[in-house]
């Protein structure tokens, strides 16, 4: 199956939607979000409201939302069934590069231009902590299953692990720092 013919420029970033029907969910540098279902390849349903590309995407693991990340700088969280958006929040300062759900889908991390990463409460829209320690960009993010710990990989040549299980989804926390620094080559300092 080939899924062609509605995005008007680069693919940037698919998520796989599971569930009875599986699909995929498609953002472009054209700033839209598709879903196609990926047993007839047709287009289900197109996503408006970036203003600029979208170049991060990460499901909720119920397979009902999607949140999006794009050069507008900002993230818009989206009710997968219908197409629509349901929240959008300024993301940091600069491109939105990376986002990810957390695994109890109540809290969204997203990185980006700004050199920090940030954990926001879904429901208020708001963040409640802003991860400081790179240097650069921070390019991608990675969510551990069943644990506290997320993975922060930035232009200034380092990832870093974070443990965010002390924060309180409701209540805004200040700065802190990495749990380890790994380098380049892999090895982990405490």
């Amino acid at each position: 199956v080939v899924l062609k013919g509605y995005h008007t420029a680069s693919i940037t970033c698919i998520e796989f939607v599971p569930g009875k029907e599986p699909h995929l969910v498609s953002g472009s540098e054209d700033s839209s979000l598709r879903v196609w279902n990926i047993i007839t390849g047709s287009l289900l349903t197109s996503m408006q409201g970036h203003s600029s590309a979208v170049m991060s995407l990460s499901m909720s693991e119920d397979g009902q939302f999607v949140v999006s990340g794009s050069k507008d700088g900002t993230m818009r969280v989206w009710y997968v069934p219908r197409g629509t958006e349901l929240r959008c929040s300024a993301g940091g300062f600069g491109h939105i590069r990376s986002v990810r759900f957390l695994s109890e889908n109540q809290r969204i991390i997203s990185s980006g231009d700004d050199g920090l990463v940030w954990l926001w409460d879904y429901e208020k829209g708001e963040e409640t902590a802003m991860l400081k320690g790179h240097s650069n960009i921070v390019s991608a993010l990675c969510v551990t299953t069943n644990t506290n710990i997320v993975y922060s990989a930035s232009a200034d040549k380092t990832i870093r692990a974070w443990d965010i299980g002390r924060f309180n989804r409701h209540s805004k926390q200040s700065m802190f720092q990495e749990v380890h620094h790994i380098h380049r080559c892999g090895s982990i300092l405490d």
